[in-house]
């Protein structure tokens, strides 16, 4: 301020050189206008108002003009006779303000809109008075009120009080979905910042019944909700290939394949399935909490299986001393036979009778061998039955034996096992066939 008063004396003692020898200037009447404060400058004196009025001679001034809001500025005018009016050209005053806030990251608003978060920088202010207002969820919000009186930067602060209470959040077992008034706030274990007021909390994991509480929380306060989720029951549906096995959970029989179990505590559990001539079956499961699937086991075959073929049709076959079936011939002939099927059988040996009234032994045994879940294809030795009864012209003996074969002039006869020859029809009387079926023999 002493430099600029300094440059206007300095000035004006200029002009008044420059004015001097001049005999009788003329007047001029001068207006000067201006904001309101306007405080002006001329030949060493001040002069205020919003409408300043002089009568000067005429010649080169020098005015310096300041008005509250606006920067100070000079003017060098050359006045000649008459009348003048000169508007000043004064620039507002532009401030700035840097607005921060503890905690950081408010928002800054100013008639409502929003500024930026702070902290921020405001320019281009226009003088007077200035307000904002800032805002922090789970705070409570300031107002800051300063005025712009120069072009200085200020910086302004506000202090936030928190308005919200912290909420602890845990859950046994960890990981269960936060729902906060029915909105999704996270997963446990978590922390959460809440404003003043009542909430619904609940807590939902999938295979686990949801839980609930409610909570008030005030400013400042701190709260530690836990949550103990209980599991829904399982439920599976247990299928075997064959079907009807026994199922078991634990030891405890719970039904025969196919079969529903339900109302299984979650966790692992021991399945047992069993079934004659299948391996049996343990298995340790993990059921989930409101599982409702379905599994098929494939059961193996701990058995064997026997083909027997035996001739001729009608010998029964005992397996181990069981009777298993008779021989069937195949399209009236009875030395084709279908085969003798035996299911189930255990891996080993074991003992096949074939027997027949007429038969020479009267019964047969054989050992066979069979290996688990494999087929045995077994042709035993022909069983020796007589079929045919021939009488001899010579003396009228009769003979039973096999008729092995014939012909037009010849029969292939045995009279016993091992026994074969041949015989001229011309020296039989007669050829009678036997009926060979059990059932036939008297």
């Amino acid at each position: 301020m002493k430099l600029h008063s300094l440059l206007v004396m300095v000035l004006s003692a200029v002009i008044l050189l420059c004015g001097c020898g001049k005999k009788d200037p003329r007047p001029v009447k001068l207006t000067i206008v201006g904001p309101p404060g306007t405080a002006v400058r001329c030949l060493g004196q001040m002069f205020q108002g919003e409408k300043i009025r002089l009568q000067l001679p005429e010649g080169r001034y020098l005015f310096n003009a300041v008005a509250p809001g606006f920067r100070e500025c000079f003017l060098l005018e050359d006045l000649t006779a008459g009348t003048r009016q000169i508007t000043l050209p004064l620039q507002p005053v532009r401030g700035a303000a840097l607005i921060m806030s503890n905690p950081d990251g408010a928002t800054v608003l100013r008639k409502g809109e929003p500024l930026g978060r702070t902290p921020v920088v405001l320019r281009d202010l226009p003088p007077g008075e200035q307000s904002v207002q800032v805002e922090l969820p789970g705070y409570t919000s300031r107002t800051l009120n300063w005025t712009v009186v120069d072009e200085r930067p200020l910086q302004l602060l506000a202090e936030l009080e928190s308005n919200s209470g912290r909420l602890q959040l845990n859950s046994e077992p960890v990981g269960a979905t936060i729902l906060v008034n029915g909105k999704p706030e996270g997963r446990t274990p978590v922390v959460l910042e809440k404003l003043e007021g009542r909430y619904l909390i609940r807590i939902e994991l999938a295979g686990y019944q949801p839980e609930e509480k409610s909570v008030s929380i005030a400013r400042g306060g701190v709260y530690d909700l836990s949550f103990q989720l209980r599991q829904y029951p399982g439920t599976i549906q247990v299928m075997t290939e064959p079907s009807g096995a026994e199922v078991f959970v634990g030891g405890v029989r719970m039904g025969v394949s196919p079969c529903r179990l339900e109302n299984l505590t979650p966790g692992k559990m021991t399945l047992q399935l069993i079934l004659p001539g299948f391996d049996p079956v343990e298995e340790t499961i993990d059921l989930l909490g409101g599982d409702n699937g379905s599994r098929t086991w494939t059961l193996s075959s701990n058995s064997a299986r026997a083909m027997l073929h035996v001739r001729p049709a009608g010998v029964t076959v005992l397996v181990d001393g069981k009777p298993m079936g008779r021989t069937a011939s195949i399209a009236g002939n009875d030395y084709d036979t279908t085969p003798i099927v035996i299911e189930g059988l255990s891996p080993g040996k074991h003992v096949v009778t074939l027997s027949h009234p007429r038969a020479n032994p009267p019964q047969r045994r054989h050992v066979i061998t069979v290996e688990k879940g494999k087929e045995l294809q077994a042709s035993l030795p022909e069983v020796w039955i007589a079929n045919c009864k021939i009488r001899f012209k010579v003396d009228g003996h009769e003979q039973v034996g096999v008729l092995y074969g014939e012909t037009a002039e010849k029969l292939l006869f045995g009279p016993q096992p091992g026994v074969k020859f041949e015989i001229e029809r011309s020296k039989l009387s007669s050829i009678e066939m036997l009926d060979i079926s059990p059932d036939g023999v008297k």
